[in-house]
């Protein structure tokens, strides 16, 4: 017997979704707690795409003084996996305390509006494509936007 509704709408979703454009220097951009005392902004970029720290995660980018099209997914559980067109895949686990999480450069200026969660810990699924073209602009252009491309998904960690 069929359900009383199409397969489609059984297709699990997020519960937030919002598109952000941050202002990449280091080769870096944030995810971080704007109201915890630790701040994930010191240090070198990750070598992998995400890493936890203090406050929240670091994600490494192949380009550098440019602008990124960043896609933020907030999940109730674990998301299923995104297509074959994202080139690279990463996770981590951060913790969240004060329930907002916010996109930013690493000098602490918003990408966009603020994220708002439960306080916990949460996982990090980060997906990214363009970096081959990114990294071969290094010091040839400048303050481009929208050649790399990332989806960040998070859910709450069991």
């Amino acid at each position: 017997r069929a359900p009383p509704y199409p397969e489609w709408a059984m297709t699990p979703s997020p519960t937030t979704r919002i598109r952000y454009t941050p202002a990449v220097s280091h080769h870096t951009f944030v995810l971080a707690d704007p109201y915890s005392a630790e701040t994930p902004l010191t240090g070198e970029p990750p070598d992998d795409l995400v890493a936890a720290a203090p406050g929240g995660a670091l994600f490494a980018t192949a380009g550098n003084d440019f602008t990124p099209t960043v896609d933020v997914e907030l999940w109730g559980a674990e998301p299923p996996a995104a297509g074959d067109e994202w080139e690279d895949v990463d996770e981590a686990t951060i913790d969240n305390g004060s329930g907002t999480a916010r996109i930013q450069n690493v000098h602490g200026e918003p990408a966009g509006p603020d994220l708002t969660l439960a306080p916990g810990r949460y996982h990090v699924r980060a997906y990214a494509r363009g970096r081959s073209e990114a990294a071969a602009r290094l010091g040839i252009e400048l303050f481009y936007t929208g050649v790399e491309e990332w989806l960040v998904r998070l859910w709450p960690a069991s």
